[in-house]
């Protein structure tokens, strides 16, 4: 889980840029430092990814509700 993590974190600044849908799997690996494979083994799709990352982006804040 510490991968998944990782990956979440690192993808952090590709989501600030708000256009996600423009980012490719190949800028996503280029920012982990790791494969495609890494990623599927974690997440379904992109879609997924992204769901991931704001879930734990928001997690602090759903804590305080």
């Amino acid at each position: 889980m510490k991968n998944r993590s990782n990956i979440l974190k690192k993808c952090y600044p590709l989501v600030a840029t708000g256009n996600w849908d423009a980012i490719a799997i190949a800028d996503i690996e280029k920012v982990i430092k790791q494969t495609r494979g890494a990623i599927a083994y974690y997440f379904k799709n992109k879609k997924t990814l992204f769901a991931n990352i704001l879930d734990e982006l928001f997690a602090g804040v759903r804590a305080l509700g």
